[in-house]
């Protein structure tokens, strides 16, 4: 299999140059420093080393299962339980495609235009906030589920999601 699109084009000419955004941190009277310390040493850790602000799901039987990971640019969290499989993410980065328009999602998230689809059994919403890409996934372990029958849950989780810190707003 190769790695060039149709028309001849090297895969890293598709997009103009990686773009790493502004990043506006939260207000530090916003911190939740009950569900900060709820998560576990390791990823207390990582949350103090996110180069952007760390969203975190702040049911407590949820942070239990939560594990936060980071990079240069991002930050995910991952969690497990009851069924749900959720991923959590945020970067500051963008790729933009020279001649295409960014497009605005047509639900709203957080207050912030925003997609929310559904592939595979997979609920999953975008949005940007702070000048991060956030995207939040849901997945039931059966598609038969009632929480994947809908939206629901997916905007319930989004609609519940605590702010914990990062480098540039520590706990």
């Amino acid at each position: 299999m190769s790695d060039r699109p149709r028309g001849g084009q090297a895969a890293d000419d598709r997009t103009a140059d990686t773009v790493a955004g502004a990043v506006r941190w939260p207000a530090a009277g916003t911190l939740d420093r009950i569900a900060f310390a709820r998560l576990d040493e390791s990823s207390r850790d990582a949350v103090r080393t996110s180069p952007v602000p760390v969203l975190v799901l702040r049911e407590p039987a949820l942070l239990a299962v939560t594990r936060v990971m980071t990079g240069p640019a991002w930050y995910a969290i991952a969690a497990r339980e009851g069924g749900l499989t959720i991923s959590l993410g945020g970067t500051r980065l963008a790729h933009p495609h020279p001649g295409v328009a960014p497009a605005r999602g047509r639900s709203i998230v957080r207050g912030e235009p925003a997609f929310v689809t559904q592939n595979e059994a997979i609920w999953s919403a975008s949005w940007l906030e702070n000048g991060v890409a956030y995207v939040l996934e849901v997945e039931c372990d059966t598609p038969s589920e009632p929480r994947c029958a809908d939206e629901r849950t997916l905007l319930g989780l989004t609609a519940a999601l605590s702010y914990v810190g990062g480098a540039g707003g520590q706990p």
